[in-house]
């Protein structure tokens, strides 16, 4: 928020210290995410071009590889600028997720489009993995039983890489709306996300995928659970808003639950369908009255 030199040297180094530490890439993209939010088109898209320029610099530099650390950055940077922008200009934070959700699903479309049947290309990469693995497996390692389970999951692995993708871009915009009321509307995020209730359109588009994945067969049924999985992000964190609704300044149960999904991450399941039911059944207004 100083400047434009200070705002590059945050997204682009925050990208290039993720190479080391992943977990910073949500701090990277949320810097631009600021950026976007507090600042505006013209200002955003020159510090996002100028980080990609460093970022292309210092891949020669550092890993004589320019294109690499490009699409790296880029890979972080761009989903969450139109999203943002979105944020900014509707000051609507489901609309915005809900155009986080669009692209997620147009990116398992585009491979599907693209490739025909993604799963031979995730089932190449496993089997580079499984071939490390047995190379230092552990006595009594089953190659045979670990290569269906790879041939299984390589049917899924373009949702689970879109809904990852999605999760990534959803919480850089939230950690930057976080930054930003931070900063100039002290309070005002938790009022925000408290009250994220999604569209019924995403609900009624998520039961449809459902529905299909249940219903169809074969390659059908496959790109729907694909899709299926993109929806079940949205919809968990949907979930969390309501759960903190309810839950109020409750720190210590806040945390026993995000405790408890290391140990039993089904709990995913039922918080998944609080986002997913809450447009119909606006759950803080029954459960406030009960």
């Amino acid at each position: 928020m100083r400047g434009r030199v200070q705002a590059v040297i945050g997204v682009a180094g925050l990208a290039l210290l993720s190479l080391m530490v992943p977990l910073v890439s949500l701090f990277s993209s949320a810097a631009l995410g600021l950026v976007t939010l507090r600042m505006g088109a013209r200002e955003s898209l020159w510090v996002l071009a100028v980080s990609a320029l460093v970022a292309a610099v210092a891949g020669t530099l550092l890993m004589g590889n320019l294109q690499a650390a490009t699409v790296y950055g880029l890979l972080l940077w761009v989903p969450v600028w139109p999203v943002a922008m979105l944020l900014r200009t509707s000051g609507q934070l489901a609309l915005a997720l809900e155009a986080g959700l669009a692209l997620a699903l147009l990116a398992v479309v585009g491979a599907y489009l693209v490739t025909g049947d993604p799963s031979q290309l995730w089932e190449v990469s496993l089997q580079r993995l499984l071939e490390s693995m047995r190379e230092h497996a552990p006595p009594g390692f089953e190659a045979s039983e670990a290569n269906e389970r790879l041939q299984f999951f390589a049917h899924y692995m373009t949702g689970v890489a879109a809904a990852g993708s999605l999760m990534s871009l959803v919480l850089g915009l939230l950690i930057a709306r976080w930054w930003q009321a931070a900063l100039y509307n002290p309070g005002g995020f938790r009022a925000e996300f408290v009250a994220l209730r999604l569209h019924t359109g995403a609900g009624y588009a998520g039961m449809a995928c459902i529905a299909l994945a249940l219903l169809a067969d074969g390659g059908v049924s496959e790109f729907a659970w694909n899709m299926s999985a993109v929806f079940f992000v949205l919809f968990a964190v949907a979930g969390f808003s309501i759960v903190h609704a309810l839950l109020g300044r409750k720190g210590f149960w806040l945390g026993g639950i995000y405790l408890a999904l290391l140990v039993i991450p089904q709990i995913l399941l039922p918080v998944a369908f609080l986002g997913f039911s809450d447009p119909w059944l606006n759950w803080r207004r029954r459960l406030a009255r009960s």
